[in-house]
């Protein structure tokens, strides 16, 4: 009865940290996205900004 229950312990201690883990690596995941949408909208504004700079310059040149 004893080595049962302390089975289940352990199994129920293994369960729990592998959902820490896996909330973990989801916040991970979920970070990471984050980022790499924050670089992504960085590139585009930087690249409109190139744009609307070479306009400016081809429209001063003419």
């Amino acid at each position: 009865m004893t080595m049962m229950m302390m089975l289940l312990l352990l199994l129920l201690l293994l369960l729990m940290m592998m959902m820490m883990m896996m909330m973990m690596m989801m916040m991970m995941m979920m970070m990471m996205m984050m980022m790499m949408m924050m670089m992504m909208m960085m590139m585009i504004m930087t690249m409109t900004m190139m744009m609307m700079m070479m306009m400016i310059i081809l429209l001063i040149i003419c």
